[in-house]
């Protein structure tokens, strides 16, 4: 045999081998960067479903209750809230086994409370939103109401008109309710549901009530903006009698030491270079 043709039959399987090997990773970078971002989610639904195999009908019921709050902003499933809570617990847990088995066992008990924890603070701040504009738009229902506009009209002028945020969505998905055929009170008694706020909740009654007693919708809404403008007088003056207790605390850890500092400074000097 000569002598070429075994370097030559080495040259072609080393090509033929680093072809094969290379087109895999050729494939992976030039797939559709939709394809690319969903393989993530693929290996997630996956350890979604082996999750909830495990964690069986039960916890998946209680995990159905303890996300309801949050469907007014969130579409996540129970199955993927036992998902994220493990997957967080498992995470946590192994990235701090360096720093010791205590810390390793805290961090993983965070990690399994991290997902519910950024979810009750994403609705935190989404009732806040929900709040500051909620006696903006009551006041302008009642102006257009007492215009001689029809509720439902006045409703979708109001949905119209407020800046973007959650009231203006869940008005609207209200009236798209109410389009549907659903009734007036419950579109009103749902989107009190999701709101989860008092305010809204006797807002909504009030506005029931005025409908099947056939009481002026308009007076009803006079009197609730009353007394949502005592209400928010009432708040203002609370926090304000609150502020000399919250002073105290950079008055005592900051103020009085750096004044003490200032005015008995010199003296300790002085003595020091007397002596």
């Amino acid at each position: 045999m000569p002598a070429f043709v075994l370097p030559l039959f080495l040259l072609g399987s080393t090509i033929t081998c680093s072809m094969l090997a290379i087109r895999p990773l050729w494939l992976w970078f030039n797939l559709n960067k939709r394809l690319r971002r969903s393989y993530p989610y693929l290996l997630f639904q996956h350890y979604t479903n082996f999750i909830s195999r495990l964690a069986g009908p039960r916890l998946i019921k209680q995990a159905k209750i303890r996300i309801r709050p949050f469907r007014v902003f969130s579409h996540i499933s129970p199955e993927q809230l036992i998902a994220y809570k493990t997957l967080c617990l498992i995470l946590g847990g192994c990235l701090a086994v360096p720093l010791g088995i205590v810390n390793a066992v805290t961090t993983a008990v965070f990690g399994f409370m991290l997902p519910e924890l950024v979810l009750k603070t994403h609705l935190r701040n989404w009732r806040k939103s929900f709040r500051s504009q909620f006696p903006f738009a009551v006041d302008l229902l009642t102006l257009i109401v007492g215009s001689g506009t029809g509720l439902q009209q006045a409703l979708e002028e109001v949905a119209g008109s407020i800046p973007p945020g959650p009231l203006r969505d869940e008005l609207w998905r209200a009236l798209g309710h109410m389009a549907l055929g659903a009734s007036l009170r419950e579109a009103f008694e749902e989107l009190a549901d999701r709101s989860g706020l008092d305010e809204v909740k006797a807002f909504v009654a009030a506005i029931v009530q005025a409908q099947q007693l056939g009481t002026k919708v308009e007076s009803v809404l006079t009197v609730l903006v009353n007394n949502m403008r005592e209400r928010k007088s009432q708040e203002a003056e609370e926090r304000s009698q609150l502020l000399p207790m919250k002073m105290l605390i950079p008055l005592l850890f900051f103020i009085f030491p750096a004044l003490l500092i200032v005015l008995f400074a010199p003296f300790v000097v002085s003595g020091y270079l007397i002596f």
